[in-house]
């Protein structure tokens, strides 16, 4: 019952983290054609070096992420410890998509130090973006989904408010309210993705105790027939024993 109970747990766990990796091609080149680009609109300017820095390093902490994904599709499930198999690779997983929050996190808190309105707003912009789009990707496991997007809204967020601005509070207000729709709505794909997993692993449990049922009625059918053969053996024999009994 444990053996049996452990497998289904790691069935889940496999189930819930799978998209995730899958997805992980998609969600890295996004990053780094993001990174490429933004690094394309601030060449030139004061702040080249420092996104040449940020840059690659988003670019890097993304094909690592890739890797790491094909290795866990690649490696082989259903063995022995896979749950904390998974539990390591989801943890690296995520550590290494908190890693990327954070250098694009860099990049809105760097605008701090440069008044220039048109490019402070384009790399907000392309935030904004990596926030909403990562919701497919990321929101099939909400800790990585959090760990993409929270230290990149807490820069923007303090960038509003440390702007001196006519209208630094009203925007710092509609930040967060787009924050809370985005988090709303990841975590409203997360729970119908469970909920649609929840099911499917039901019906799987169902269908499995049907055909354990049916399989213990077919032997049970078989030892019964066997039984019955036996016994009409024994009587045939004991029929026998009687008649040259009498006959003696």
């Amino acid at each position: 019952m444990l053996e049996y109970t452990s497998k289904i747990n790691s069935t889940l766990l496999e189930k819930q983290v799978e998209p995730l990796f899958r997805t992980t091609m998609t969600g890295g080149m996004g990053n780094i054609f993001s990174a490429g680009l933004i690094y394309y609109f601030l060449s030139g300017s004061p702040q080249q070096s420092y996104a040449l820095i940020l840059s690659t390093a988003i670019i890097v902490f993304s094909v690592i992420r890739i890797l790491l994904s094909n290795h866990y599709l690649n490696s082989a499930t259903g063995e022995t410890n896979a749950i904390s198999k998974t539990k390591n690779y989801v943890r690296a997983y995520v550590s290494i998509t908190c890693v990327i929050g954070i250098f694009w996190a860099a990049y809105p808190y760097m605008q701090l130090n440069y008044d220039d309105e048109s490019l402070r707003n384009l790399v907000i912009l392309i935030n904004f973006g990596l926030i909403a789009a990562s919701i497919i990707t990321l929101a099939h496991w909400m800790p990585a989904y959090l760990a993409y997007m929270v230290p990149q809204s807490a820069a923007i967020f303090y960038v509003f408010l440390q702007l001196n601005t006519e209208h630094n509070l009203e925007s710092a207000v509609a930040f967060v309210i787009f924050t809370l729709v985005m988090v709303l709505t990841s975590v409203r794909f997360n729970k119908r993705y469970k909920n649609v997993l929840d099911l499917l692993l039901k019906n799987q449990l169902l269908i499995d105790s049907l055909n354990q049922e049916v399989v213990h009625r077919k032997r049970a059918q078989v030892a019964l027939e066997d039984n019955k053969r036996e016994l009409e053996i024994k009587v045939n024999e004991r029929t026998k024993d009687l008649v040259s009994i009498n006959t003696s």
